[in-house]
């Protein structure tokens, strides 16, 4: 893969947050999916409140239901996860729509982006700028796919 390839992806990746790792067991990083696993509402998450909820999404992956998820299982999983995601990398990327994106519409993309992040519009993104950006982000994606 080229270098335009390869910042492409790591761009996509740092703006689009994890979709793909959706059925990945990890610690919820949302106050609406902790609050759903907080089962005794103590401000606290237990191993016990945690575990089948993991178990559970994770487990929708095992396509034979054997208990067991397969290296195949993932990647059959991953592929239309995979898909949307090209998809969603050409719609906002690729602006003459030829299923290429090129050096140019690669920085009209991190233009855009950099714009939309630096909010007090000073010309320069800080951390802060940068975590309210992508928490933005996120939060967008997940009114798109239903809060899951």
């Amino acid at each position: 893969m080229n270098k335009t390839g390869l910042a492409i992806l790591g761009l996509c990746a740092l703006a689009m947050g994890g979709t793909a790792l959706a059925n990945e067991p990890g610690m919820p990083r949302g106050e609406k999916i902790f609050g759903r696993i907080d089962a005794d509402k103590n401000g606290k998450i237990s191993r016990e409140e945690i575990k089948p909820q993991t178990a559970k999404r994770f487990l929708k992956v095992d396509a034979n239901a054997d208990g067991t998820v397969t290296s195949a299982e993932i990647d059959a999983w991953l592929r239309p996860l995979m898909e949307r995601r090209k998809a969603r990398i050409l719609a906002r990327m690729d602006a003459d729509k030829n299923g290429d994106v090129s050096k140019g519409e690669l920085d009209l993309f991190i233009d855009t982006l950099f714009k939309e992040a630096d909010s007090d519009q000073d010309g320069g993104v800080s951390l802060a700028e940068a975590r309210a950006f992508r928490m933005s982000r996120m939060d967008k994606l997940m009114r798109n796919v239903g809060g899951n």
